[in-house]
């Protein structure tokens, strides 16, 4: 095994050793079982939070051959709104990074990668493109992790068809 492999399962040793020491003061056996089971799983969310979120963050580009820069994918697509921006990077980060996930923290480290202007409320331009279910979103831990949709990913590839066309 990989010593990452054996990291993650030294890990989660210790989550199982951890629950059960938090429920151990718990003497009905049936009330055990259940706290066992919530605080497992709270930990093992907390764990996959952290786990998963640790390539979303260090995430480099991994240069496909003559993939355009991030800055030179903005400028095929033209986005005329952040939402558009948004979208533009996911699917910049999906086609040309394999990163099928970001957390809002990759995001602007995007825009700024892409010298784009950070949008003043990005929370609300993270929402309407989730309101145009061009973005999704899922949580992970406390915080959210969100993923392009097939309408978002149709999006952008209409206005790289239309792009090509002219």
């Amino acid at each position: 095994m990989s010593n990452e492999v054996n990291e993650i399962k030294k890990e989660l040793c210790q989550i199982i050793r951890t629950a059960e020491e938090i429920v151990q003061v718990i003497e009905n056996a049936d009330l055990k079982k259940i706290a066992f089971n919530n605080v497992l799983q709270l930990l093992l969310d907390v764990f996959r939070s952290s786990t998963l979120a640790r390539p979303v963050r260090e995430a480099t580009i991994t240069k496909v051959r003559g993939a355009p820069s991030l800055s030179e994918f903005i400028n095929i697509i033209n986005p005329r709104s952040h939402p558009e921006r948004i979208i533009a990077i996911a699917y910049y980060m999906k086609k040309y990074e394999e990163i099928e996930e970001f957390d809002k923290k990759t995001l602007i480290e995007k825009f700024k990668e892409g010298a784009l202007p950070l949008p003043a409320n990005i929370n609300r331009d993270i929402k309407i493109a989730i309101r145009n279910r061009w973005l999704s979103r899922r949580r992970q831990g406390r915080t959210y992790v969100y993923y392009i949709t097939v309408k978002g990913i149709k999006f952008i590839e209409r206005k790289i068809e239309t792009r090509e066309e002219t």
